[in-house]
């Protein structure tokens, strides 16, 4: 019924009088999907041998100050808040993001073998180009290893228990950010949003087209093994900036479904660009922006 209303409302070319402006706000969000905004500067895995490009510029692309966006489709999710935060503080940054591979190097992670190694390989490729780019900024954003995460390899070997998931995490993820660090750039962690599960993305355009009052609010999940990351992390690397985008719409127990009346998720895992570009807004608003040198 949704999927046909959709339809008939795009055909028509608009919304009929009954719906709001409000509602077509809505419905524009949720289409918003920044794996197409952004169009090759994502790959998918049979893309992965891309290497990053300068036409994936964003951000003030007329700035000296230079960023470096990397990770899995969480990064890309998270292009139009580093695109607001570029512009707010004088930082080009370039993007480079592949789905499933997270941005730690020497790191075996994927469904399978073949897979965790392919993303080794792409991230030898970003450290490659941070290597010989001089960056101020690297942002390291991903859906970050959990306790439960059953695609982190150690050699050919499939890791299942919590520990050594944490342990091996822990230490490639520092010399990571050391490395990084090395190369003379502040290395900027971001944290991952709330998983939405089932809840339904369409949830309050729903209720504003047919005034329902539906609960969209969302659980306040944490990645209990990356908090302890954390901390460890900013005792180690001392110029580390982390950025957490869920306290904009969370309480300590639950998560709103959109802000300033715009929905924040695509699907249940990923932010949609209008949202993405709504977060860094109320960043900048509330917290100094973290793409400035200290």
């Amino acid at each position: 019924v949704f999927a046909t209303l959709s339809f008939v409302i795009h055909y028509n070319e608009g919304f009929p009088e009954r719906f709001s402006e409000d509602v077509a706000i809505k419905e524009m969000a949720i289409t918003q999907y920044s794996n197409e905004i952004r169009g090759m500067c994502h790959s998918s895995y049979s893309q992965r041998e891309q290497r990053p490009k300068q036409s994936c510029e964003f951000g003030d692309k007329s700035a000296n100050d230079k960023g470096f966006l990397f990770g899995d489709s969480h990064a890309n999710h998270f292009t139009g808040f580093f695109d607001t935060l570029g512009r707010d503080a004088g930082v080009r940054m370039i993007d480079y993001t592949m789905d499933q591979c997270p941005p730690i190097f020497g790191l075996n992670s994927g469904e399978n073998l073949v897979k965790a190694k392919a993303c080794r390989s792409r991230n030898e490729k970003a450290k490659k180009f941070i290597k010989e780019t001089e960056l101020d900024f690297v942002v390291l954003a991903a859906s970050w290893p959990h306790f439960k995460t059953k695609n982190i390899f150690k050699g050919d070997s499939r890791l299942d228990s919590p520990e050594e998931i944490q342990e091996h995490v822990t230490q490639q993820f520092l010399d990571t950010l050391l490395w990084v660090e090395e190369q003379g750039a502040v290395p900027v962690i971001v944290k991952d949003i709330a998983y939405a599960g089932n809840n339904d993305p369409k949830c309050t355009l729903k209720n504003a087209m047919f005034e329902q009052k539906r609960d969209c609010s969302l659980p306040h999940n944490q990645n209990h093994m990356m908090e302890l990351i954390y901390a460890q992390i900013q005792d180690r690397v001392k110029t580390v900036k982390i950025i957490d985008v869920k306290p904009l719409y969370c309480n300590e127990s639950k998560c709103d479904a959109e802000l300033n009346g715009i929905p924040l998720y695509r699907d249940s895992d990923h932010l949609n660009h209008m949202a993405s570009e709504l977060l860094g807004t109320e960043y900048v608003r509330f917290t100094k922006n973290p793409l400035t040198l200290d």
